[in-house]
């Protein structure tokens, strides 16, 4: 083994915590094998959560999580549950890591096993309470689910939750987390919505199998909040736990982010019954300027504030003025910086491959919007007209708005150029290309973009 198997500085309470609740049959000696298990042992009991996270911390997460989603789903045919299961076994640098739990013991002795079986064939064990390792897979249960994120979860030295660093959000996910399973699974059952009885306006959170009273009032204010993010069980769900062999992601709003994504969808709708044509296939004459003009400076900076503060009231709002607000959107979630930009340039027959894999690295919220906005600028160009007489045609479309929506770093390198028009013209030419390539490669549907390539689609899940 190399070095970097030891353990990293600032866990000092691993060592205190191997010495009260591990055993084994490999004294703590410094040889590779006992770092080995010591190093795996202070990510199990969190003491990753005191320094950054390096290569071999990702390794080990990645495989442990999608080994215990696996099993989850076989067991439970689902995967919201946060039963933890008996047995999980995976490769970690070159290594097999094997964690066994036994059930039978009472819970204040269970126990379980860590197995690491080297290349060579040398077998090693140590054993670890069953409560630390449920409680680092229900974290994990949460983070790889997007309920959680790691920097929303804090922890004291001696590894129990540090509230004073967690908003009352996380701290209240947290808590439900962090409960037994029994306990958890009735919970979540308890906390189903019910018809509200008269006179009540907040579902009561009743105390648990253990005995134990009520959550805080954060707990009972959130109770519904807390359903939806722990027990959605839609036929989506259950049919489509795993796609391509990889898990599915939940994907959680807060209401803020939730409220901008509807109000951008009634935006996109409300704009294209501005071009849409009627039964005689004429426009209204709605379309005429539409993204040529970007409404009155004080209405656009009024409808970014409001909508920023979710009280945007569309139907009193500029059309102009709503174009601004889907630009200005746009282009704080648009992936193609000037890196991407130039890989186009070189490659313009290439461009929406080029787009399509970047997209595949967006975070799913920002990529669920982008395909919102970039749906609407792709059914607005494919629906106008190629004649450049008619007031809403394609030409027009690239040039007053199309070409540097998308590509907002077109003429940034106009000032090491010289300017003379042949450049300006050439780039023009490329820049209309390649937006006229993205907004006729994409075909949406189900919350998803797809890419058209060869008679194939590569789907992108949302």
């Amino acid at each position: 083994m190399s070095n970097s198997m030891h353990i990293t500085s600032g866990t000092d309470h691993v060592a205190q915590y191997i010495q009260n609740h591990v055993s084994g049959n490999v004294a703590l000696t410094p040889s590779c094998l006992n770092c080995f298990l010591a190093k795996i042992i202070d990510i199990i009991t969190l003491g990753f959560f005191k320094k950054n996270k390096d290569d071999d911390y990702k390794k080990f997460t990645t495989g442990f999580t999608s080994n215990l989603l696996h099993e989850i789903q076989k067991t439970h045919n689902r995967n919201n549950s946060y039963h933890i299961p008996h047995h999980i076994e995976f490769e970690y640098l070159n290594n097999k890591i094997i964690f066994e739990s036994n059930d039978k013991n009472t819970k204040e002795k269970q126990m379980t096993t860590l197995i690491v079986t080297t290349q060579q064939g040398e077998t090693s064990w140590k054993t670890i309470s069953t409560e630390a390792f449920s409680q680092f897979c229900r974290i994990h249960l949460a983070i790889e689910r997007n309920i959680l994120t790691e920097d929303e979860i804090s922890f004291t030295p001696e590894g129990k939750p540090d509230s004073s660093k967690m908003d009352a959000a996380a701290e209240s996910l947290l808590s439900y987390i962090l409960l037994d399973a029994v306990s958890l699974e009735v919970k979540l059952q308890n906390d189903a919505p019910k018809p509200v009885q008269p006179g009540s306006t907040q579902y009561s959170i009743p105390p648990g199998e253990n005995g134990h009273p009520a959550q805080s009032p954060t707990l009972h204010q959130n109770t519904s909040f807390l359903y939806r993010q722990l027990s959605r069980k839609t036929s989506d769900d259950d049919s489509t736990i795993n796609q391509g062999g990889k898990p599915l992601r939940k994907t959680v709003y807060t209401p803020k982010q939730k409220y901008l994504e509807d109000t951008i969808n009634k935006i996109v709708e409300k704009l294209k019954n501005c071009y849409s044509k009627d039964s005689a296939q004429k426009r209204s004459t709605e379309c005429d300027g539409l993204f040529r003009i970007l409404g009155n400076k004080i209405e656009n900076d009024a409808a970014l504030v409001n909508i920023d503060e979710c009280s945007l009231n569309i139907d009193k709002t500029h059309r102009d003025t709503l174009v601004y607000v889907l630009k200005h959107s746009f282009s704080k979630i648009n992936p193609i910086n000037e890196n991407v930009l130039s890989q186009m340039m070189k490659k313009p027959n290439k461009a929406a491959e080029i787009l399509y894999e970047r997209i595949d690295t967006m975070e799913p919220k920002e990529k669920k919007l982008f395909s919102i906005i970039l749906e609407f600028y792709s059914d607005a160009y494919q629906s106008a007209d190629d004649s450049t007489t008619s007031m809403f045609n394609k030409t027009q479309l690239l040039v007053a708005a199309f070409r540097l929506t998308l590509l907002p770093k077109l003429y940034d390198c106009i000032k090491e150029t010289p300017t003379d028009l042949s450049f300006i013209k050439e780039r023009n030419s490329v820049g209309d290309h390649i937006v006229s390539s993205i907004l006729t490669s994409f075909s949406y549907a189900h919350g998803s973009v797809q890419l058209k390539t060869n008679h194939q689609e590569c789907v992108n899940s949302m």
